[in-house]
Formats: structure tokens, sequence, C-alpha cells
């Protein structure tokens, strides 16, 4: 439901989608949707969508897709269908060979009073050659492997808790160049402000740590230990250092 308040009129739409992945062993993918909304103000549509994949061999992919809408609104009705069928070949690393065709006709009732109906048809042929460059480093995950796809955020600061309060307070000292371990083997430093991050990172569980040597005296943390944390996919995890005195 969507609402169009607009300053002289308020319209409203109502919309309802089947969208359907199908298994079939034949292809690798096949698609399938129906789409209808209906507004206030008189305009109804109606679309079907079929989208087929299919590997002929491990380089060559056959594409198609086929689409159907009809639609009625205060000026008329129309029909338009469009089909489009793609060859690709990948026949040498980074190149990629397509031949593309595609069909779109549209047949539009204008509601003339000599009943006059206008048809649309426009067909393409496409073909081209394409090289894929890759350049710069890969971008490679922080932390061990956890067995999960996603990726997340660490964030955090190292600072010396004067009240003991576990936050970092406006006259409280930020510590930067303190070496900070993300499972044993990663490693990043401290900025300015304390501050430290790693991402990407792979979502799931891992271990942080801080260098204690690096850290003046006679501050220091009550357990040394590493601390277990969760990062979570597509999200960020905040993990602060605050530092006690050790002879109080």
């Amino acid at each position: 439901l969507t609402i169009d308040d607009a300053p002289n009129d308020e319209v409203k739409t109502y919309g309802l989608l089947w969208d359907q992945d199908w298994r079939i062993p034949l292809l690798k993918r096949l698609n399938s949707d129906i789409e209808y909304f209906n507004s206030e103000n008189g305009n109804d549509e109606i679309s079907f969508r079929l989208i087929a994949e299919k590997n002929i061999l491990p380089e060559i992919r056959l594409t198609g897709s086929f689409q159907h809408v009809i639609s009625e609104d205060t000026s008329g009705d129309s029909n338009a269908t469009s089909l489009s069928l793609g060859l690709a070949w990948q026949f040498h690393q980074n190149w990629l060979m397509s031949l593309n065709a595609d069909y779109n006709r549209n047949v539009v009732d204008m509601e003339n009073d000599d009943g006059t109906e206008t048809t649309l048809k426009d067909s393409t042929i496409l073909f081209s050659i394409a090289y894929n460059i890759d350049t710069g480093k890969t971008h490679s995950l922080y932390g061990l492997p956890t067995g999960s796809p996603g990726r997340g955020r660490i964030v955090g600061k190292v600072f010396l808790d004067e009240n003991g309060d576990g936050k970092l307070g406006i006259y409280e000292k930020p510590l930067k160049n303190i070496l900070v371990y993300l499972d044993g083997k990663f490693t990043t430093e401290t900025g300015l402000e304390g501050r430290f991050e790693f991402w990407p990172v792979a979502s799931g569980e891992h271990y942080i740590s801080i260098a204690i040597e690096d850290v003046p005296l006679p501050w220091g943390l009550k357990d040394e230990r590493p601390l277990k944390v969760r990062v979570p996919v597509r999200g960020e995890i905040e993990i602060d250092f605050a530092l006690t005195r050790l002879n109080e």
C-alpha cells in the first residue's frame, strides 16, 4: 500500500506481488513473478514476467526473459509484450563475447471516436566483446575463518578510565599507538583518539585483545585474557578497553 499525499489530492495504490523461484533440473535458474496494482485515480496494471538461465557449457550461458503487461488508465488501454534472448561465451580469461536479441510490441487503444488502435514494434540485435580488467589489491577479510559467508565490522577505543565507569569521559585520556590483536594473528594500532577498527571481518565469533606491554604503568586490565566477541552480518560491534590503575 502506497499513499501519494499530493497538495491537492491524496491517491492510494494497492499492490500485490507473487515472486517464485522454481527448481528445474535442466536450468540454472527459473524465476516468475505476477504483479497487480490498482490506484484510486483509475490506473490498473497486471504484469507477468519469466526469467530463465541455463549453462550449455561451463563457459557458455544462455539467458531468456519474457514479460507481458496489461494496463488501463483514463486515457485508454495498452498491452505490452517484450522478449529477450542472450548468449554469452567466456572464450578466454577476462574475455566475454555476447549476442543479445530483443523484441518489443506495444498495442495502445486510445479510445478515440473512430476506435483507432496504435501498434508499436521494436526489435534489436546487439553483438559485443568485453574485456574485464582487475586492478588493485584483493580486499581480504580480517580474522580467522568462521564458516559464515557474511562480514561485519569491529570498532573500539583504548583509554585511561580515571573514574572506573567503563566510559571515555571528557577529561579522560585516549591512548594512541596501542597494538590491538584480532584472533591473535591480525593487528592494527589505535589512532589519535584511541580508536581502532577491523573491517571487513568474517561474521561470527572472534577474540580480541591488546598488547598490554604498550600500556603505560601503573595502568592495565584486571583481566588480560582475550575478549570473545560475535560480529553480526552487515553490522558493527564496539569493544572498548577501559584501563584502570592496578595499584588501587
